[in-house]
């Protein structure tokens, strides 16, 4: 089986690199990643840097090694107000907050020829809340929508003409649509995985760097438990 992993930033893949002996450096285009091997997977990580095209890049980079599925890991600012900082999401599908070809008849958030929304696989999904629900007794998990964009959200206007315009979003971050869309184009079954960083009244008590360096670690802890866990 092999598996690959991306997060955008080198905060959420140092632990990897510290932990996995023998990994084999590359870059493409300036995006570093990763092959080696843990617990009798293969591993392809990647850092695919912040926003969609990145993603995208970095997706299909990935997706050329042939993974068997795509996991990302990452943040996310709430828009449910039901979610605190640290709770955790897995996308039931992912869906752009910041693209309109409706002029072209399309829903909104819809590009141009392509599907409304991409739907991470459920196989997939099922297994990490499962192991989530039994690992993390301390988050509330949630599953539904997520959305992304290319814009930090830190607004209340934008918070609420996200829930206007996208109802039942859990959560909103800058990658994971883009991952969706081209794991989409290549066959590949993905997962989306988030950690609360900021809730939806933007009440958060920790910095954003402290999150990450915390969040970060303990996520790539609880993706190398589940990957040895694995039959």
């Amino acid at each position: 089986m092999k598996i690959a992993i991306i997060a955008a930033l080198s905060r959420e893949v140092n632990y990897y690199i510290e932990t996995i002996d023998h990994l084999e450096e590359k870059t493409i285009a300036d995006m570093t990643y990763w092959l080696g091997s843990y617990q009798g997977k293969d591993l392809v990580i990647a850092q695919s840097g912040v926003g969609k095209v990145n993603a995208a890049l970095a997706t299909t980079v990935v997706a050329l090694e042939d993974p068997d599925v795509i996991i990302n890991t990452g943040s996310a600012g709430a828009i449910d107000p039901s979610l605190k900082i640290g709770d955790i999401v897995l996308a039931e599908y992912a869906i752009y907050n910041d693209v309109d070809a409706t002029a072209f008849d399309n829903v909104l958030g819809q590009v141009d020829g392509m599907p409304v929304n991409y739907p991470t696989d459920p196989q997939w999904r099922s297994a990490f809340y499962q192991y989530y629900s039994e690992h993390a007794s301390q988050a509330n998990i949630k599953v539904g929508p997520i959305v992304s964009g290319d814009s930090f959200i830190a607004s209340q206007d934008k918070v609420r003409w996200i829930q206007k315009h996208f109802p039942g979003a859990l959560c909103t971050e800058m990658e994971g649509t883009a991952i969706g869309q081209v794991a989409y184009r290549f066959k590949i079954p993905f997962v989306i995985i988030r950690a609360i960083s900021d809730t939806a009244n933007h009440d958060a008590n920790i910095t954003f760097e402290e999150f990450i360096e915390k969040v970060g670690r303990q996520s790539a802890q609880a993706t190398l438990d589940f990957i040895a866990k694995l039959q």
